[in-house]
Formats: structure tokens, C-alpha cells, sequence
């Protein structure tokens, strides 16, 4: 009986310790398991967003270096508004236009608006004289031209015989900061 009484009073030990002592680590083992799982998780995304840039890299590198020319022509880092007033002057001459001014505007943000746009936007108003053929090969020049623009408004006055007085208003575009 000495002996039944001595396991007994073990094993109300052993439960006792389990519960005063154990107990409180399993509750902080189950808290670091789960803690582990998420690192895990965040561990895995990583690895695949890795791979996503390694990729999107090799895409980006067998891209030839004059596309990547020509797409900083037509998107440029800056409003570059003495090189676009360089390409434009190039155009008016190239189509026999008499080029009389030529004014730029950079578009401000609105302060607390937030835009998705990547791009920003430069005003554009050019003064020429031509003719309606110089006209027209100018405005086809200029549609066809590398750098990104749209033309907004036109209007034009007879001058001379056969020569128009043409103001135009254009937007050109550029990448944000």
C-alpha cells in the first residue's frame, strides 16, 4: 500500500509540475510555432518576387539598346523643353515654316490630389507662318515624330497670298520624378 501511495503522490507531482511549470512554455512554443509559419510565408514571397525581378531583369536586358533610345526619345526623364524646342524648330524648317515664337508651360500638380499618372505634362504654343503644303507637312511631320505630343487646338488667319499666319497648342509629355 506504502508503495500505491508513493506513485500516487509521483504522479500528482509530475502532473502538478506539468501544469505550474510546462504548461506556460507549450502556450509560448505555439506562439513561436506561428510566429515561424509567418516568417516562413514572408520568406516564400520573397523567393517569388525575387524570381519576378530576375525575370522581368533578363526581359528588360534583351531589350536592344536603340528601342531603349527611342523610348527615351519619346518619354524623356525631364520636360528637356530646350531639346524640344530644338526638335520642333528641326520640324518647321524641314517643312518650310516660318517659326515666329515658341513658348512652353510646365503643368503643375494640384497640391493634395494624388494621380496615377507616371507622367507629366509640358504646354506648348508655337506661332508660324506657312503655307497650307508647309502646313500640312509640318502637322504630318509632327504626328509622326518620336517624341510623345498632342496637338490641342489650331487656328490659323489668311495672310499673304497663299501664306496663313498659324498659332497651335500642343501638350508634350514626360516621365515623373
Amino acid at each position: 500500500m506504502r508503495r500505491g501511495v508513493i506513485s500516487f503522490l509521483f504522479i500528482a507531482i509530475a502532473v502538478a509540475v506539468f501544469f505550474v511549470w510546462t504548461r506556460p512554455g507549450l502556450g509560448e512554443i505555439t506562439e513561436l510555432r506561428a510566429e515561424k509559419a509567418a516568417i516562413n510565408d514572408v520568406l516564400s514571397d520573397s523567393r517569388e518576387l525575387q524570381e519576378i525581378r530576375d525575370r522581368l531583369l533578363t526581359q528588360y536586358n534583351s531589350i536592344p539598346a536603340a528601342d531603349l533610345t527611342r523610348l527615351s526619345n519619346s518619354l524623356p526623364d525631364s520636360a528637356e523643353e530646350t531639346k524640344l524646342m530644338v526638335q520642333v524648330s528641326k520640324i518647321a524648317q524641314s517643312s518650310g515654316v516660318l517659326l515666329e515664337s515658341f513658348q512652353t508651360k510646365e503643368i503643375a500638380t494640384k497640391i493634395g490630389t494624388a494621380s496615377d499618372k507616371q507622367y507629366d505634362e509640358v504646354d506648348l504654343q508655337i506661332s508660324f507662318t506657312a503655307s497650307y503644303e508647309a502646313l500640312i507637312s509640318f502637322l504630318q511631320t509632327m504626328e509622326k515624330s518620336l517624341r510623345l505630343m498632342d496637338i490641342n487646338e489650331i487656328s490659323f488667319s489668311a495672310g499673304d497670298e497663299n501664306s496663313y499666319s498659324v498659332s497651335l497648342k500642343a501638350k508634350a509629355y514626360f516621365k515623373k520624378d
